[in-house]
């Protein structure tokens, strides 16, 4: 479980009630004064934590999202990390010729 508190400003010239609408879709409103709201994210992985914080920055009205805390469960990374074969892989990397290396991913954020 991930955890973590935002701050989210406003623009202007925003729809606040509208926005809090949309923003209570995605996250827990804990407070909100003149033109910012402070909300709450839950989520299972961190890949969820940063699709919730992507899909609030990108509501319109929106002008800003600061993430303020974070809180991570890490025990299902660690025993990912245990079960694959990591050990192997890096030695494999280490002994593998820097020009042979390729690179075809895509960085997940």
């Amino acid at each position: 479980m991930n955890i973590s508190s935002v701050v989210i400003t406003l623009k202007a010239d925003a729809n606040k009630s509208e926005l809090g609408k949309l923003i209570s879709e995605l996250a827990q409103i804990m407070a909100s004064g003149d033109d910012k709201i402070v909300a709450l994210i839950q989520s299972d992985d961190t890949n969820g934590q940063i699709r919730i914080f992507r899909a609030l920055e990108n509501i319109p009205g929106v002008s800003d999202v600061a993430m303020i805390y974070n809180y991570e469960e890490l025990d299902e990374d660690i025993k990912k990390a245990k079960n694959n074969d990591i050990v192997k892989i890096i030695n494999q990397l280490e002994n593998t010729p820097d020009d042979q290396i390729k690179y075809s991913g895509e960085p997940r954020i």
